[in-house]
Protein backbone atom coordinates (compact mmCIF):
# COMPACT_ATOMS: atom_id res chain seq x y z
CA UNK A 1 0.00 0.00 0.00
CA UNK A 2 3.02 2.59 0.80
CA UNK A 3 4.48 1.89 -2.45
CA UNK A 4 1.14 2.51 -4.10
CA UNK A 5 0.97 5.91 -2.76
CA UNK A 6 4.36 6.74 -2.71
CA UNK A 7 3.91 7.25 0.99
CA UNK A 8 7.46 7.74 2.79
CA UNK A 9 9.10 5.09 5.22
CA UNK A 10 6.97 5.27 8.98
CA UNK A 11 3.93 6.76 7.17
CA UNK A 12 0.68 5.33 9.11
CA UNK A 13 -2.61 4.37 6.94
CA UNK A 14 -5.80 3.37 8.92
CA UNK A 15 -8.97 2.53 7.70
CA UNK A 16 -12.19 3.29 9.09
CA UNK A 17 -15.95 2.43 8.20
CA UNK A 18 -17.06 5.78 7.67
CA UNK A 19 -15.98 9.42 7.53
CA UNK A 20 -17.44 10.19 10.89
CA UNK A 21 -15.34 7.21 12.52
CA UNK A 22 -12.18 8.95 10.98
CA UNK A 23 -12.95 12.02 13.04
CA UNK A 24 -11.96 10.07 16.00
CA UNK A 25 -8.52 8.85 14.50
CA UNK A 26 -7.63 12.26 13.94
CA UNK A 27 -8.76 13.86 16.70
CA UNK A 28 -6.53 10.41 19.07
CA UNK A 29 -3.78 10.88 16.62
CA UNK A 30 -3.92 14.65 17.60
CA UNK A 31 -4.61 14.03 21.62
CA UNK A 32 -1.80 11.66 21.76
CA UNK A 33 1.27 14.14 20.05
CA UNK A 34 -0.32 16.80 22.50
CA UNK A 35 -0.87 15.33 25.71
CA UNK A 36 -2.95 17.97 28.10
CA UNK A 37 -3.27 20.81 25.42
CA UNK A 38 -6.64 22.09 24.31
CA UNK A 39 -7.89 21.12 20.81
CA UNK A 40 -9.39 22.70 18.29
CA UNK A 41 -11.19 20.63 15.35
CA UNK A 42 -11.89 22.23 12.30
CA UNK A 43 -14.66 20.87 10.22
CA UNK A 44 -15.24 22.03 6.69
CA UNK A 45 -18.68 21.62 4.69
CA UNK A 46 -20.24 19.59 7.88
CA UNK A 47 -23.42 20.14 6.12
CA UNK A 48 -22.38 17.87 3.07
CA UNK A 49 -20.73 15.48 5.10
CA UNK A 50 -21.85 12.61 7.26
CA UNK A 51 -24.49 13.73 10.19
CA UNK A 52 -22.16 12.18 12.70
CA UNK A 53 -19.14 14.27 11.69
CA UNK A 54 -19.14 17.34 14.08
CA UNK A 55 -20.11 15.15 17.35
CA UNK A 56 -16.91 12.72 15.89
CA UNK A 57 -15.27 16.01 15.68
CA UNK A 58 -15.89 16.53 18.90
CA UNK A 59 -14.70 13.28 20.64
CA UNK A 60 -18.49 12.59 21.22
CA UNK A 61 -20.85 9.91 20.64
CA UNK A 62 -22.49 10.09 17.11
CA UNK A 63 -25.09 6.94 17.31
CA UNK A 64 -26.34 5.16 20.08
CA UNK A 65 -25.08 1.86 18.40
CA UNK A 66 -21.97 0.09 19.76
CA UNK A 67 -20.00 -2.85 18.23
CA UNK A 68 -19.26 -4.53 21.69
CA UNK A 69 -22.67 -4.24 23.65
CA UNK A 70 -21.83 -2.91 26.95
CA UNK A 71 -18.98 -0.92 26.53
CA UNK A 72 -19.88 2.11 27.62
CA UNK A 73 -22.74 2.50 29.81
CA UNK A 74 -24.02 5.72 28.84
CA UNK A 75 -23.52 5.82 25.10
CA UNK A 76 -26.06 8.50 23.99
CA UNK A 77 -25.88 10.97 20.96
CA UNK A 78 -23.82 14.17 22.05
CA UNK A 79 -22.34 12.35 24.77
CA UNK A 80 -18.15 12.22 25.52
CA UNK A 81 -16.89 9.06 24.49
CA UNK A 82 -14.80 8.37 27.52
CA UNK A 83 -12.18 11.12 27.48
CA UNK A 84 -11.36 11.77 23.77
CA UNK A 85 -13.87 14.71 24.33
CA UNK A 86 -11.61 16.44 26.80
CA UNK A 87 -11.05 19.72 26.18
CA UNK A 88 -11.70 19.92 22.67
CA UNK A 89 -14.10 22.49 20.21
CA UNK A 90 -14.99 21.81 17.18
CA UNK A 91 -15.69 24.49 14.63
CA UNK A 92 -17.85 24.33 11.41
CA UNK A 93 -16.78 25.98 8.41
CA UNK A 94 -19.06 26.46 5.57
CA UNK A 95 -18.95 26.01 2.55
CA UNK A 96 -21.81 27.37 1.00
CA UNK A 97 -24.71 29.92 1.39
Amino acid sequence: MHELYELPEGAGIFFSPSGTDSEYIALMIGKLLNPGRAITNIVTCNDEVGSGSKNGANGKFFMTLEPHPGYHENIEKGNDLLELGDDVKAIDVKARE
